[in-house]
């Protein structure tokens, strides 16, 4: 006896189904979010402090540098956000 269960080739209705990776979440994007956030702050702080001691002038680079990536990554989940909010109120109209 042949059933949905058993049969050759049988998915169940999975396949069907287009699963987001863990990655791309909303609650993974939103974590991310706050981490980076984080990081900018901490950026923009150590680039106040190295320019207000004279000793740690040559250094400005790394905190900078840490406050340009921080900014380009939440650019960047926050544009997978927003572009994934328009594309799922798309499909639904």
């Amino acid at each position: 006896m042949t059933t949905d269960f058993n049969r050759p080739g049988s998915t169940l209705g999975l396949a069907d189904k287009k699963r987001e990776p863990w990655y791309d979440s909303t609650a993974a994007c939103l974590a991310a979010i706050l981490v980076l956030l984080l990081f900018l702050a901490f950026g923009i702080k150590g680039i106040a402090v190295a320019a207000a001691n004279p000793a740690y002038l040559g250094f400005v680079w790394i905190p900078g540098l840490v406050t340009l990536l921080a900014i380009i990554a939440l650019v960047s989940v926050i544009v997978r956000l927003v572009l994934r909010r328009f594309s799922d109120s798309a499909k639904g109209l």
